[in-house]
């Protein structure tokens, strides 16, 4: 305590409460990023899972385990490595589409929809 100023004063009081609001709001970005990482994680593991990107699970299996700085890391992975390699000896090829097959598949759909939006543009200048 002070001689000069009360400890319990307003201005302090309300630093306090400004600081509380920040920890909250720290608090819940953080947990809004972890919860961002689950689902980034998921989604990926099911890329790995049913090998839906052509050479994502070479990708990972050659570069996961480097990536990982710590040796508790590097053991708790190298069971999903291991499954990675074995399910990659079963991969059916054709089954897999990369990249630019994807990309490839949506411009169609991509092309049709300036071709309708073309349509009804010549329509409406038409009338």
């Amino acid at each position: 305590m002070s001689l000069f100023f009360d400890d319990d004063s307003k201005e302090e009081q309300r630093l306090k409460e400004l600081q509380r609001q920040l920890d909250l709001t720290i608090e819940k970005r953080n947990k809004a990023e972890t919860r961002q990482k689950i689902l980034l994680a998921a989604f990926i593991s099911d890329a790995l899972e049913n090998n839906k990107l052509n050479g994502l699970r070479e990708f990972v299996i050659n570069n996961f385990e480097n990536y990982l700085k710590r040796e508790n890391d590097k053991n708790l992975i190298q069971p999903l490595i291991k499954n990675l390699k074995k399910q990659n000896l079963k991969v059916n090829n054709n089954e897999v589409k990369t990249v630019d097959q994807v990309f490839q598949s949506e411009q169609p759909q991509q092309q049709s929809l300036g071709t309708t939006f073309h349509q009804i543009k010549e329509n409406n200048y038409a009338n």
